[in-house]
């Protein structure tokens, strides 16, 4: 019989060495094995029900940006519930993480992780980072004890102390293993779906991969970008050019105007040549292209964004 177990409404303190906790009592059971409004207000991507397949694509795409270039430092991670599921013949704790700002921003993100996802994240980081790892409490495993609502929500403010700190550790916060904790397969898979011309599979993934990463690292985030851009380049291809031309403006608005860099000015080029064809107006957009011309930038030898995008997924 599996249950929900409520978890109370609290802010995790951001070091673990700030909190009167010793680590020993966080000697736990294992599981078992287990927006834009031009520069102000919000803008929301969501399509009348008769502009969307609801049979591939989900009917409501919210990007929230407020103009202002956030380069990010400023989420919280909180475990809402810890839910005990069966599976065949074993037990396990799912624990429930909402991760949210300290910007104001009303959205929030939400992923699930159990013990062994934790476990298996420390690993890699302690062989990675053992000098920065040095000091972060993790939660040891016990034999007995594992499903006890004391030890589940010791456990849970354990696992919020735990990441917070590996937040606010520069090299960590930045380091892919981090990142594929929260992201799991999602990212790369929407890479590959793109790179195979399986445009809405790769929407599916990228979309729930942007709340994520923009709320980890900001919007000025190269991955928080390159997102933006395969999501313009995903629904452009699937003639859903609404979308594609929001999605496009706010990787603009992600970049530094002075920003030479070529993937800004072929979604810049993207982003002027899809308001032309939806009747938008485009002047802003076209006054940033002309700054850019000034320099003697050539942006007729830019490529095109699709290439772009397809050329940063064999990286990934």
């Amino acid at each position: 019989m599996s249950f929900l177990k409520k978890l109370s409404s609290r802010r995790p303190e951001r070091f673990l060495d700030s909190v009167d906790i010793d680590p020993q009592e966080l000697d736990l059971a294992d599981d078992q094995d287990e927006f834009i409004d031009e520069f102000a207000g919000t803008l929301n991507l969501t399509l009348p029900d008769d502009d969307v397949n609801n049979e591939d694509i989900r009917a409501s795409h919210i990007l929230r940006f407020n103009g202002r270039r956030n380069t990010g430092c400023n989420a919280v991670f909180e475990v809402m519930s810890a839910d005990i599921v069966k599976e065949n013949r074993s037990s396990y704790v799912l624990y429930t993480i909402q991760i949210s700002s300290h910007t104001g921003d009303i959205d929030i993100s939400c992923i699930e992780r159990r013990f062994s996802d934790f476990e298996k994240l420390n690993t890699v980081l302690r062989k990675r980072f053992p000098d920065q790892m040095e000091m972060v409490a993790f939660p040891r495993k016990v034999l007995v004890g594992n499903f006890r609502q004391a030890t589940i929500a010791t456990r849970s403010r354990a696992f919020e102390q735990y990441l917070s700190h590996l937040y606010a550790i520069y090299q960590i916060r930045y380091c892919r293993d981090f990142l594929e904790f929260f992201l799991l397969d999602f990212l790369r898979d929407g890479y590959k779906h793109l790179q195979q011309e399986r445009h809405r599979d790769a929407i599916k993934n990228l979309e729930y991969c942007l709340p994520i990463t923009e709320k980890l690292y900001g919007n000025t985030n190269s991955t928080v970008i390159n997102i933006l851009c395969a999501l313009v380049v995903c629904y452009q291809s699937i003639e859903r050019l609404r979308i594609a031309q929001k999605y496009s403006e706010a990787a603009v608005l992600c970049f530094d105007e002075d920003d030479g860099d070529e993937t800004y000015i072929a979604v810049l080029i993207q982003a002027i040549r899809l308001s032309w064809e939806l009747g938008k107006d485009k002047q802003d957009l076209e006054l940033k292209l002309q700054k850019i011309k000034n320099k003697n930038i050539d942006v007729e030898t830019i490529p095109e964004l699709k290439l772009i995008c397809k050329q940063r997924c064999q990286s990934m």
